[in-house]
């Protein structure tokens, strides 16, 4: 069995769990909960990561749970967020699969091959790293089940833990889970059961708790990379090579920080976020090219591989977020095509997170991030521009991107093609990208025209994603024509047609927004 749901619970600590317990049920009943079903049993739980962190940096804990008495061998291997607590409750994601035929002295193995929706994510996050536990705990755990009306309320979970090691540390704690739907029913008998019951409110998750018993201090990405974190005072003063490094930093961290959520698949701003940050780097290569040693250059074609990699799962999230929208307000006849082209959709992506996924598992994406590093952390071999005041030198670099920008956007008209606009975005995002830099040394003026060229590129980027998508459907149909229910290419060419209309639509917004960037804001910063 799978489950992927969010989990609301409260957590409170007590003095004595039998007397706890009793007040519990007398506090439920005044609120028409029915206390019942009560169970025992104990379970034996191993909690696993890398060396370097990659579930928790995902910003998740891996389980294998194994219940004490089951003679089928079955476990369940559960990712859950780590997310913390808000006003006293916490609400986490958890995803979990059932395993059968666990050998409980290999839990690594047994979650690396689990076929389902947690073994997937397991593979994608560990990749060529190696899995080990890092804790285990065991439970005692009494539940009892709460009812409103015959139909399930939530349960109480009245636990004894024990966190192994030399030094065992033990753990009463008191936890009231909310069935789906079910928090707001909850909260009236919760907020009393805390008053009458004299329970207070848990600091710290158990596996926060885990963690500090054993010693163990997980690693942020800054952490595992600290000559990347390194602080900075930037200042008109510090030279064009010192710039260039500081924000080369900045970015390679940004693009390492990501790359474990990017893996698990379920955040796709993070995967969003990643590849900017390789756009971004490219661009700073360009950039400072001047100013960095001659093997720099070379990274900008290895950072094109990673971001046509993580690019096509990114565009096809955007199209699924798309038919997602429309699926939510279409009548049966369309909602069924949709679903045919979601169907075709997701069969793609999975596709391209398989290629996505093998790019960052291989030699050559462990090569580019040790090159990044290497460049970023060291000073030495920089040529001569290198040594020049940032300030004195940023005003060229940035005049000459925004002359490639208005050289092209000036020739635009109705007419022009797509791929004309998507030219103007590119020069856009490199200019953006140049400001950034710049932002440091010349702030305000900077950030205002920082702001200008981000409306611009929105407005081209929306409109480069009705063509993009445009070209999708029109593939599609040209590759699933014969196997698509009646319908479904009509609809999709109807889709086709509306990311037309939206985009010509789009690209009338361009033109007032691209007029703000030739005013005197762009006269304040180079006048700087």
């Amino acid at each position: 069995m799978n489950i992927d749901q969010d989990e609301i619970e409260w957590q409170f600590e007590a003095d004595s769990l039998a007397e706890v317990e009793q007040c519990l049920a007398r506090t439920a009943r005044r609120h028409g909960l029915a206390p019942a079903q009560t169970r025992v049993e104990t379970h034996h739980d191993t909690y696993l990561d890398t060396g370097d962190w990659r579930v928790y940096r995902a910003g998740y804990g891996l389980r294998l749970r194994q219940r004490a008495g089951r003679a089928n061998r079955s476990a369940e291997g559960t990712f859950k967020s780590l997310a913390a607590a808000e006003a006293g409750v916490r609400q986490r994601r958890e995803i979990t699969e059932t395993l059968q035929d666990v050998d409980g002295a290999q839990p690594a193995l047994a979650l690396l091959k689990a076929p389902g929706p947690v073994g997937e994510r397991v593979r994608a996050v560990v990749g060529p790293a190696r899995l080990e536990p890092i804790f285990e705990i065991v439970t005692r755990r009494k539940t009892i089940r709460l009812f409103k009306a015959d139909q399930p309320a939530g349960e109480i979970a009245l636990d004894e833990t024990t966190i192994i090691g030399q030094a065992p540390v033990r753990v009463q704690r008191i936890e009231i889970e909310a069935a789906p739907n079910m928090a707001p029913v909850l909260q009236p008998f919760v907020d009393e059961a805390r008053r009458a019951c004299r329970l207070r409110e848990a600091e710290h998750a158990k596996f926060e708790i885990a963690l500090a018993a054993r010693g163990l201090t997980p690693a942020h990405t800054a952490d595992l990379f600290p000559a990347l974190a390194q602080p900075s005072d930037a200042t008109r003063d510090m030279t064009l090579g010192e710039l260039a490094l500081m924000m080369l930093r900045r970015r390679t961290l940004e693009l390492l920080e990501h790359e474990p959520s990017a893996r698990m698949g379920d955040d796709i701003e993070a995967l969003h976020t990643m590849r900017v940050a390789t756009r971004r780097l490219r661009s700073m290569l360009r950039l400072f090219e001047d100013a960095l040693p001659e093997q720099a250059i070379a990274l900008a074609e290895e950072l094109r591989w990673l971001a046509r990699a993580l690019g096509e799962v990114r565009d096809l999230d955007v199209h699924l977020e798309q038919i997602g929208a429309w699926l939510a307000i279409a009548g049966p006849q369309a909602r069924a095509a949709l679903q045919s082209l979601q169907h075709l959709l997701e069969q793609d992506r999975l596709a391209a997170r398989r290629q996505m996924l093998d790019a960052l598992d291989s030699a050559r994406y462990e090569r580019l991030k040790v090159s990044l590093s290497v460049l970023v952390t060291h000073k030495q071999d920089l040529p001569r521009l290198a040594g020049k005041p940032a300030a004195r030198v940023m005003p060229r670099l940035i005049r000459r991107r925004y002359r490639r920008m208005r050289r092209l956007a000036d020739a635009l008209s109705d007419t022009s093609a797509p791929p004309d606009f998507h030219a103007v975005r590119i020069q856009c995002k490199r200019l953006r990208y140049a400001l950034d830099c710049a932002e440091v040394l010349y702030g305000k003026p900077a950030r205002a025209m920082i702001r200008r060229l981000a409306k611009v590129q929105d407005i081209l980027g929306r409109y480069q994603d009705t063509q993009v998508a445009i070209a999708r459907m029109r593939d599609l149909c040209a590759r699933h024509a014969a196997d698509l229910p009646p319908g479904t290419v009509e609809t999709l060419n109807k889709i086709a047609q509306q990311h037309a209309r939206q985009g010509d639509e789009i690209k009338q917004q361009f033109w007032p927004a691209y007029q703000r960037l030739r005013d005197s804001a762009w006269h304040k910063l180079v006048e700087k």
